[in-house]
């Protein structure tokens, strides 16, 4: 009988750790990249990720940590200014991170060999922010009317789909290439912007040339855009 009663207090121990385990927010990279490019002095890194909850409550983003590494593994320089678009994730959901690191002393786009990026969240008792309906494509928009040349570009389409006018409205999305990795992350917040309700707005976010150059100097071809609207509350 003590024997039974035993096995039976592990299990109830067993499942009630379970359940803790479980009851909280997560914030875990799901995808990321880095493209050197050359700058005007030295080369520049640049770093995107998508983040996603894979806990079960909503969460809110603490921290992250962004190291790039020369070929022997040593520290070249770090970024922990770091910021996830949205701030607040509910369980199951996606933000984006976008970030560089530039490097003057750099000679070659090789001495930036390899990265290592972090984030932490923190328990969110709720989502502040106001989902909004949003699609988003990617082409190559004329710098004018009148010109021939062209520039990469996001657009973003958001629609207020609330009763009420939104303000501080933010657009986030992460750019894909064929096989499903993300080439692109990125975000925008229109300053000084109402949406009444039941309207939309276009936004357009122009992506670096020197990106650009690079997907095509590796045969990288964008694909699909993942994108997520909000109006950001209390702030």
């Amino acid at each position: 009988m003590k024997k039974l009663s035993c096995i039976v207090l592990v299990l109830v121990l067993a499942l009630a750790m379970s359940s803790t385990a479980f009851a909280a927010g997560k914030l875990t990279v799901v995808d990321d990249t880095m493209v050197v490019c050359e700058a005007y002095t030295g080369y520049t890194a640049y770093i995107y990720a998508v983040v996603e909850n894979t806990g079960d409550k909503p969460v809110e983003f603490n921290a992250g940590l962004i190291e790039i590494l020369d070929e022997n593994g040593d520290s070249i320089d770090a970024e922990d200014y770091i910021y996830c678009y949205p701030d607040i994730l509910e369980p199951g959901a996606k933000g984006y991170i976008g970030e560089y690191i530039r490097v003057e002393e750099a000679e070659s786009a090789d001495y930036i060999d390899d990265y290592t990026i972090d984030v932490s969240g923190k328990s969110a008792k709720e989502n502040t922010n106001v989902s909004l309906d949003c699609t988003a494509y990617a082409w190559m928009k004329p710098y004018s009317y009148t010109s021939t040349n062209e520039y990469p570009t996001i657009t973003v389409v958001v629609t207020n789909n609330t009763e009420e006018t939104v303000r501080q409205v933010y657009a986030a999305f992460a750019l894909y290439d064929e096989d499903d990795n993300v080439i692109y992350a990125d975000s925008y917040n229109p300053s000084y912007v109402a949406l009444p309700a039941g309207s939309s707005m276009e936004i357009d976010i122009g992506i670096d040339s020197d990106l650009y150059e690079y997907w095509e100097a590796n045969g990288i071809e964008p694909a699909t855009v993942e994108s997520v609207a909000y109006s950001r509350q209390g702030y």
